[in-house]
């Protein structure tokens, strides 16, 4: 099976995450403009990487009692590495309508199944460095930072589309 990857969703979702963890908008103002566009794993990676990071019922910026940990900075920057890798996700889709009895029994067994129906769903990768799938892909992200080091990733021309 070929990974789709949408170029132009990811930069985005990457951009708005950014905005977001250095409290630029707010939460209601992220939820408004994702979109996930071609790539299942998207969906994944927000709900898993960055839904946690906020409270659906206020609205609110990650600043001051809202502000990110280090461990929140450093996990978010990951998953904003991820965005802008150019990588293939290549753990199992977990969102999504396949999700539901999953949900259903982990609310009955208080979270736990959750949790562990989850680390099934990944085995085989390595969760440390999720949402990359191997030790040797995050490295290899980490030596080509987009941000860091200038548009160097297959998305390139991307870098030049900007939204109005």
């Amino acid at each position: 099976m070929i990974a789709i990857i949408d170029y132009e969703a990811r930069r985005r979702l990457a951009e708005l995450s950014r905005h977001f963890a250095s409290g630029l908008i707010t939460n209601d103002e992220f939820v408004d403009k994702v979109r996930f566009g071609k790539e299942p794993g998207l969906h994944d990676v927000h709900f898993y990487g960055l839904w946690p990071l906020y409270d659906d019922f206020i609205t609110h910026r990650l600043k001051d009692k809202w502000a990110l940990t280090e461990e929140g900075r450093a996990w978010v920057a990951r998953v904003i590495l991820f965005l802008r890798s150019g990588m293939p996700y290549q753990y199992p889709i977990a969102t999504g309508l396949r999700a539901i009895p999953v949900m259903l029994l982990s609310l009955v067994t208080l979270g736990w199944f959750g949790k562990f129906w989850l680390r099934r769903q990944r085995r085989g990768g390595d969760e440390s460095v999720w949402p990359f799938y191997s030790r040797a892909d995050y490295e290899a992200a980490l030596r080509n930072p987009v941000y860091l080091a200038g548009a160097q990733t297959p998305n390139t021309s991307l870098e030049r589309t900007r939204e109005g």
